[in-house]
């Protein structure tokens, strides 16, 4: 996965922050992915969208 598409940061209360970029790799984590990312960590996801500034 390119670093640029989406920023992982995992913190000690077991929050899993993931903030994409979307730029030229829109799925850059695809479904399953995800999925597992959710399954393993058991931990709340907190998805935010791309920020837009004019």
């Amino acid at each position: 996965m390119p670093r640029d598409a989406a920023q992982i940061i995992y913190a000690p209360i077991k929050h899993i922050f993931i903030k994409y970029h979307v730029q030229r790799d829109l799925y850059a984590l695809a479904g399953p992915v995800l999925a597992t990312l959710i399954k393993r960590s058991r931990a709340e996801l907190l998805l935010s969208q791309p920020c837009h500034v004019n």
